[in-house]
C-alpha cells in the first residue's frame, strides 16, 4: 500500500510515523471517521497533542499549522490532511 504525497512540510522521522499509522489505519478501520478517529488519538498521545485529522475522499480547506507539522497524502483514493496546532497561542 503506497501513499500519494500530495504536499507536506514535516520532519523526516515524523512523515514515517504517520504513514506508518495511515496504512494501519486503511487496513483496519471500517470508515473514513474510525480512521481520523485512530490516527488522531495516536498522533496526540505518541507526538503531543494537538493534532487535527481530516480523512475522506471530498474535501477542502485552508488550515494554519505550525511549522514542520503538516502533511497532505492520499492512500487508496482517500485523502488525509493531517497538521498539528501545538503552541499556536497568541502572545499576551
Amino acid at each position: 500500500m503506497k501513499a500519494e504525497i500530495k504536499k507536506k512540510e514535516i520532519s523526516p522521522d515524523l512523515e514515517k510515523n504517520i504513514l506508518k499509522l495511515s496504512k494501519s489505519a486503511a487496513k483496519n478501520c471500517k470508515t473514513d471517521k474510525e480512521k481520523a478517529e485512530f490516527l488522531k488519538i495516536e498522533l496526540d498521545e505518541v507526538n503531543g497533542g494537538p493534532w487535527n485529522v481530516i480523512v475522506g475522499k471530498k474535501f477542502g480547506g485552508v488550515v494554519t499549522y505550525i511549522p514542520d507539522h503538516f502533511i497532505y497524502f492520499s492512500i487508496k483514493g482517500t485523502d488525509h490532511l493531517i497538521y498539528s496546532t501545538r503552541n499556536m497561542k497568541g502572545k499576551q
